[in-house]
């Protein structure tokens, strides 16, 4: 039998075939979705994983790559239940540190913050950081693309890979490690790779990208009445030493006060909008204090210290957490030129809300660079008829606003099982076209995570 002959590949303690021990790595982090398999594999090596992919390919047998299982779309959950989960945590050794480039090789089951702090002792910072980094590792983090809060200065993830080891769909290993910054030696195989959710191939490894650690930092918290004034205010303290600019609705802020303890606002008075403005340097009292005779903030609180700093950061971080806790959430995570953000939120929310008066929407996320957590939630017992209902009807609403506005309907979390019919109505019809090709030229026998982005 082929599960058996993966089982004798991978040794006792490698792999998991117990119903209950397999569950909550078939099901979404978020809930709403789960699954069935037969099996998880836990491989150790890229060696392994080619041998379990070629008894895969000749048997026709589905399989599903998967690192943290942190994903907010779905898109590691089996559909059928004859897929073959191939979990890559056990795979966690960081394989190379090069100082004098700048540079970290780590295995795609490397925790973020493993990594963060690899980079940190060896006086490097790898720039990319989220809510979910301590659980959260590298190979899932490329294949959806992450942003992140530092994507303002450093980018996403794509501009953060320098090199890629990947296992093909036929068993084939795709090796391009070697950390060199230029190579113009034809089409950059790696980024077909990079956001393809796992439906092209699995990726084991990966050489990143990191920067001088910066000498100082400065984290600011504000407040404003107008997400107007907020980019003015951006706009105003720009710089190549911005690292993050991020926005807290004042309903996702009380969320997360509500729920998470020893959070605290570092603001007296209360307003409709926070900021958090991350800098990579200190001498910026001056540019701030003019930005507040201006007006163009209500209030501030600079950081004076970093553990203040990371208290200023975990109110923005754990508003996700706060939301599964208080209702049934509807979330989006859409992307608009930054001069229409308050427009869109304005239009759109007032839609929804005429249709839909329970609802309550608490938009939080990266203003910097025009990617919106545009999020509701309704009271826990909702029926889920009326749940669905209210849900299908809110897409329509925001997708049609973010196509007006020729925006993307998934800045970063990728498009997995929960945005897939969205994807295929609001995506250009050619480029969709062109996707199709690239996966059949790669995987003809859609074993590679099926049923996900198509």
């Amino acid at each position: 039998m082929p599960v058996e002959k993966i089982k004798d590949i991978l040794g006792a303690g490698n792999y998991l075939d117990n119903p209950e021990e397999i569950a909550p790595y078939a099901a979404s982090w978020r809930g709403g979705y789960k699954g069935k398999s037969p099996l998880v594999a836990l491989p150790t090596s890229a060696n392994q994983i080619q041998e379990i992919i070629k008894i895969c390919a000749s048997e026709k047998i589905p399989v599903i790559p998967q690192a943290g299982n942190t994903g907010l779309v779905a898109g590691c959950v089996p559909i059928s239940g004859k897929e073959i989960i191939i979990n890559l945590s056990h795979m966690n050794n960081i394989r190379n540190i090069d100082k004098a480039g700048f540079s970290i090789t780590a295995e795609a089951g490397v925790i973020l913050q493993k990594l963060q702090e690899t980079a940190e002792e060896n006086a490097m910072i790898f720039p990319l950081s989220m809510g979910s980094e301590g659980s959260a590792e590298i190979g899932g983090i490329i294949s959806t693309n992450a942003g992140g809060t530092a994507v303002l200065r450093y980018g996403n993830m794509r501009n953060l890979v320098l090199g890629l080891e990947v296992v093909l769909p036929d068993g084939r290993l795709l090796q391009k490690l070697a950390a060199v910054k230029k190579d113009n030696t034809g089409y950059d195989l790696k980024q077909i790779f990079i956001g393809a959710e796992g439906t092209l191939g699995i990726i084991t490894a990966a050489t990143l990208k990191c920067f001088p650690q910066p000498q100082e930092k400065t984290t600011v918290f504000a407040s404003c009445d107008d997400l107007n004034h907020a980019i003015e205010f951006l706009n105003f303290i720009k710089s190549d030493a911005l690292t993050a600019f991020e926005f807290i609705s004042a309903t996702a802020l009380e969320l997360a006060l509500h729920e998470i303890k020893n959070l605290r606002n570092p603001l007296k008075e209360t307003a409709k909008y926070y900021l958090l403005a991350e800098f990579s340097l200190a001498e910026i009292e001056s540019l701030l204090a003019r930005a507040l005779e201006q007006h163009l903030v209500k209030d501030m609180a600079v950081a004076s210290s970093i553990h203040q700093a990371r208290e200023f950061w975990q109110l923005r971080e754990n508003i996700s957490e706060s939301a599964r806790k208080i209702g049934r959430s509807i979330h989006f995570d859409i992307s608009v030129p930054i001069e229409k953000i308050p427009d869109f939120l304005d239009c759109t929310t007032k839609k929804a809300l005429e249709k839909f008066p329970a609802l309550v929407s608490f938009p939080f996320g990266h203003l910097g660079d025009g990617n919106i957590h545009y999020n509701f939630y309704l009271p826990k017992d909702v029926p889920d008829d009326d749940f669905a209902r209210v849900k299908s009807a809110l897409k329509k609403i925001v997708y049609d606003a973010v196509t007006d506005l020729q925006g993307s309907i998934s800045a970063e979390h990728g498009i997995g099982i929960e945005r897939r019919e969205d994807f295929l109505i609001y995506k250009p019809k050619l480029e969709i076209e062109l996707m199709r090709k690239i996966k059949l030229a790669i995987d003809p026998d859609n074993i590679m995570n099926p049923g996900k982005i198509f």
